[in-house]
């Protein structure tokens, strides 16, 4: 499942995907929606992560059923967190 515009959904339905464009105001309904269904794995756009906010975004990152991923959307407009920097200062590792 892609949640996330119409143009990088547009890529990820021809590559076999269901997706889903909400409006930005929309996405979080839309996405505890398909969190509830429990798809395989879901994957979200940068920019609709972003209208969601850092707390929402961590509360739904460390969920793992199903897991999460947040991908850069066609335009480039938002460029995906670096996930990776984020464990490394929650675990204290990094500031």
């Amino acid at each position: 499942m892609f949640i996330g515009d119409e143009l990088s959904a547009a890529g990820y339905r021809l590559a076999g995907f269901a997706v889903l464009s909400p409006s930005l105001a929309d996405c979080e309904a839309v996405l505890n929606e398909q969190l509830l269904r429990r798809p395989p794995f879901l994957l979200l756009s940068a920019e609709y992560a972003q209208a969601l906010g850092a707390g929402s975004v961590d509360r739904m990152l460390i969920r793992f059923d199903p897991p999460v991923g947040i991908v850069r959307d066609a335009g480039g407009r938002v460029s995906a967190p670096d996930i990776a920097r984020r464990v490394r200062r929650t675990l204290g590792i990094e500031r």
